[in-house]
């Protein structure tokens, strides 16, 4: 199946193609097509800017994608492999991050809503002068992640792992 001949505006209509940076070796990514499951990769794919909120990117290879001031609001990424990607200044109110893999990926300045991250691995991830507030991340790994300035208010880390984390000028309520 050769999926760079896919209409991803059919796939994507939130996206306009001219505008979605598909790389070339659509391998791994799966995509929900009308309940079918497609399997393709967007990784690096920049979706800076656009707004996401509603889709489902669950379990999809989005490593090193770019979600720079995109708004992902009632998203589905449960799952997801997040590994790298850029999610700064980001918009996540009451989106699905369960199972989520977040390792070194960068969200400075985001804005976290009553979002969900239970089993999110953020290991290395550098989340810093952003809001995180009225969240869920039990059991998620924090291993030697950056939590440098961030605004923490009435989120819950039941059962979460701290290895060496970064909390440094944290506001926690």
């Amino acid at each position: 199946l050769d999926l760079t001949q896919f209409d991803w505006q059919k796939i994507l209509p939130q996206i306009p193609t001219d505008r979605l940076n598909v790389p070339q070796d659509l391998q791994k990514y799966l995509l929900r097509l009308e309940g079918i499951r497609v399997q393709c990769s967007l990784t690096g794919a920049d979706f800076s800017g656009r707004n996401l909120s509603g889709i489902n990117l669950s379990g999809l290879d989005l490593s090193g994608a770019k979600f720079i001031n995109t708004n992902l609001s009632q998203a589905n990424l449960s799952n997801a492999d997040l590994t790298k990607a850029d999610l700064s200044m980001a918009t996540a109110i009451d989106t699905n991050l369960t199972g989520a893999n977040l390792t070194e990926a960068k969200c400075h300045k985001a804005f976290v809503i009553r979002s969900k991250f239970k089993s999110a691995n953020f290991t290395r991830a550098d989340f810093q002068y952003g809001k995180l507030v009225g969240s869920e991340l039990h059991e998620a790994n924090l291993s030697d992640a950056k939590f440098i300035a961030v605004n923490i208010t009435n989120s819950s880390f039941f059962g979460a792992l701290f290895k060496r984390t970064n909390l440094a000028n944290a506001y926690i309520v």
